[in-house]
């Protein structure tokens, strides 16, 4: 591996900056009209972000937001994720309501409910917070005088890419427990947003070999997954506003209750040879990597 390359000792800050370009755009957009694939984007965005925080805080770099930034940023991300949960909510269960046969009117009017109130949260959430405060950060994002010298960004990306590989081996033997698979989750996206960035900026680096359409896919699957596995726990807590009696005179809950507990278990079918298959590419690359 190579340093020196000016731009590439910034790459940190590029592939920051350019996150919170798309992060500013997209929260205009659901600012002005709460569309949902706004809503999406915006949090890929945050999650990018938070992503190339974790690998400062790996290397110590200088900081890349301040504290109120990453605050104000962290609470958009909690607040639009659970408008994000019943946006998916609403939409998987119109598909069962297709599919079973049945109405849920109940729910449906539940979920509703939910997510008016979360709606009217969330407006005022994004119309309090102030905006102008991210336009300073590309006068924050400046490297220290020398910090080129002392942190070689490519090599500590990859040192970084090591960790997220022995975490997932770890997480993969635990798959059996939900906690373990929601945690695998959050490994893999972390793991996907590091090899962008890798590739993008450390173009002859070996990695920049792997195909990231696999990893994605296995991301998208657990994804699903945890769709199901929140919707799960939604239902609880609807559950837990009626009578105890409730489930027995609506038959349609159950057996809601029970397809969506098997297709979480269908979902995870074959993830992890799957998984197993593209670290063990990941783990090629890397040592192809460091022969040379």
């Amino acid at each position: 591996m190579e340093n020196g390359n000016t731009d590439c000792d910034q790459a940190i800050y590029h592939f920051l900056e350019t996150q919170l370009q798309l992060f500013r755009g997209y929260f205009l957009i659901t600012q002005a009209s709460m569309e949902e694939e706004a809503i999406h984007q915006m949090r890929v965005a945050i999650k990018r972000i938070r992503a190339i925080r974790k690998l400062k805080k790996h290397i110590n770099f200088p900081s890349l937001l301040d504290d109120e930034q990453y605050a104000a940023i962290k609470t958009i991300f909690a607040v639009s994720g659970q408008m994000r949960d019943l946006q998916i909510q609403r939409n998987l269960l119109k598909g069962y309501i297709n599919d079973l046969n049945f109405t849920f009117d109940d729910l449906a009017a539940h979920l509703e409910e939910l997510e008016n109130q979360l709606l009217e949260t969330f407006r005022q959430t994004i119309q309090t917070l102030d905006f102008n405060q991210f336009n300073e950060v590309a006068r924050i994002a400046e490297p220290l005088d020398g910090q080129e010298d002392r942190i070689n960004l490519e090599k500590e990306s990859v040192d970084f890419l090591h960790k997220k590989i022995g975490k997932i081996n770890e997480l993969i033997l635990l798959m059996d427990k939900d906690e373990f698979v929601h945690a695998l989750r959050k490994q893999i996206k972390q793991l996907y947003f590091i090899l962008q960035f890798i590739k993008k900026h450390f173009p002859k680096n070996e990695l920049t070999q792997y195909k990231l359409k696999a990893l994605k896919n296995i991301g998208e699957h657990i994804g699903n997954w945890n769709d199901r596995d929140v919707f799960l726990n939604r239902i609880d807590g609807f559950f837990g506003s009626k009578d105890d009696k409730f489930p027995e005179g609506n038959a349609e809950y159950p057996v809601l209750y029970s397809r969506l507990e098997d297709e979480k278990v269908t979902i995870l079918n074959g993830i992890k040879p799957e998984l197993n298959i593209e670290l063990t590419n990941l783990k090629t690359l890397l040592s192809n990597n460091n022969n040379k």
